[in-house]
């Protein structure tokens, strides 16, 4: 079964001193809960578990019924039930990316009674750390993924759930040991090598980060995060000029994510191609007007340019954004030194 892919966690890393993008990991996947061995209601978890591939929770919603009435006691039956209500929630999949939400909130104490009572089973454990993850609850997520782990040692999801959530919370040097192991699980996985190259990336290691990209792409050539995690080592060596096909293959393989247009704009800036600099920020801007590292761009950008106002506005955005990110207070002096030159 194709793993559901999530959105990913970020990195915990300070800010670069360019503006580019850091190549945040996949998301983690999801375990099938059927059995193989007959059970029940694996034939129902199993359907539950293909229809949360394809998004389709009303399909999901009546397997996963069916496998409750099959076998209500079932802990891998209460765990679907958990992921379903999990999807429902739509919330993204991110440290803190929902604290205190009342669903998550219940789901969390559900899932902790349901690892007490079956302590061996560890989807149980690993779906309450997923949970955690989300709520912000740092070590209760790491210590029901680390229970995972240990429940599942041979299982390279359960580590790489560890290690992205180590990764999540400034642990670089554990997820880095976590996502190894993943990788080492399932060295024919380009996730897996894709995962390890980003917070290789993240700790400064650049020429691991660069094997472990080179890794997955040998796998899989068009694997979109692992063009644009190859893209940024490129980058940060300033070799823009091989980094640009990498990045638009990136944004022709995933163009939801804003990263991609992000890093491609820096590339421009790089190369002195300052009109396709400012579409590509702009294209990341219309992707995700969060996205600091496009505002700053855009505003270099516009500055190459003398547009003096549009580029203030956009640095005065990044500073809305993150009013502690260094590049943004050091853009505006400079912006503002520039501005007092005489033409």
């Amino acid at each position: 079964m194709a793993a559901r892919q999530q959105p990913p966690l970020t990195v915990a890393s300070a800010p670069p001193p360019v503006a580019s993008a850091s190549a945040a990991p996949n998301g983690p996947t999801t375990l099938d809960l059927a059995r193989g061995d007959g059970a029940p209601a694996d034939a129902a978890l199993a359907a539950g578990d293909r229809a949360l591939d394809d998004d389709d929770l009303p399909a999901a919603a009546r397997a996963f019924d069916d496998a409750a009435r099959l076998a209500p006691d079932d802990p891998a039956v209460k765990v679907g039930l958990a992921r379903l209500e999990l999807a429902r929630a739509a919330v993204p999949y991110a440290l803190s990316s929902a604290p205190k939400h009342p669903t998550l909130t219940r789901l969390a104490t559900t899932l902790a009674a349901l690892v007490k009572a079956h302590p061996t089973y560890g989807p149980a454990a690993l779906e309450l750390g997923r949970v955690e993850v989300i709520l912000g609850d740092a070590e209760p997520a790491l210590a029901a993924l680390r229970r995972g782990v240990e429940l599942m040692p041979q299982v390279a999801e359960a580590h790489s759930l560890l290690g992205l959530a180590q990764a999540a919370t400034g642990a670089l040097d554990d997820a880095i040991r976590s996502l190894a192991t993943a990788a080492k699980l399932e060295p024919r996985d380009p996730v897996r090598h894709t995962n390890l190259g980003a917070v290789l990336m993240a700790r400064g290691n650049t020429s691991a980060a660069k094997a472990a990209y080179d890794a997955a792409l040998a796998l899989d050539p068009a694997a979109p995060r692992a063009l644009a995690g190859k893209a940024t080592v490129l980058l940060a060596a300033g070799d823009a000029k091989d980094a640009v096909p990498l990045l638009l293959t990136a944004i022709e393989r995933e163009p939801k994510r804003a990263a991609h247009p992000t890093n491609l704009s820096y590339a421009r800036l790089l190369l002195g191609d300052f009109d396709g600099a400012i579409a590509a920020a702009e294209q990341a801007i219309k992707l995700d007007k969060t996205f600091v590292s496009a505002h700053l761009n855009l505003g270099l950008a516009l500055a190459k340019k003398k547009q003096w106002e549009r580029a203030r506005r956009a640095f005065e955005a990044a500073r809305a954004l993150d009013p502690d990110d260094p590049r943004v207070k050091a853009n505006l002096e400079e912006l503002e030194a520039k501005r007092k030159q005489k033409p």
